[in-house]
């Protein structure tokens, strides 16, 4: 499994700089955290059909998603897991699956402290 990296999960200063508004940032950060749970259960279906290439295409959707709001870990798990499943799976997908769950069980949980008032 992937060594989780330490720091800030996501940074709300460089997502301010790009947006400006701030009600628009938390709203923002509460649907992507939303949307991140649902991309990982068609990933997960998608990985026990073996369908290469649809956790390719979620992954990338992901790493996109998470470089926008510079969530740097989670975008670097996507980004190992969209690189490995280019060209079909390999033996390596299911740890890459599990690291890319626990950044976005991170991202989640600090969005939801941060963000939206909940705690998870």
């Amino acid at each position: 499994m992937p060594a989780r990296q330490e720091g800030e999960a996501f940074k709300v200063g460089g997502v301010v700089a790009e947006v400006a508004d701030e009600q628009t940032i938390v709203e923002l950060l509460c649907e992507y955290s939303s949307f991140l749970l649902g991309q990982l259960t068609e990933l997960q279906h998608a990985f026990k059909a073996l369908q290469s290439a649809e956790v390719h295409r979620i992954a990338h959707l992901i790493h996109g998603g998470a470089l926008v709001i510079q969530a740097s870990a989670l975008a670097a798990a996507a980004e190992k897991l969209e690189k490995v499943t280019k060209s079909g799976m390999t033996s390596t997908v299911d740890s890459l699956i599990s690291g890319l769950v626990e950044e976005v069980d991170r991202l989640a949980n600090a969005v939801n402290r941060r963000a939206c008032g909940r705690t998870g």
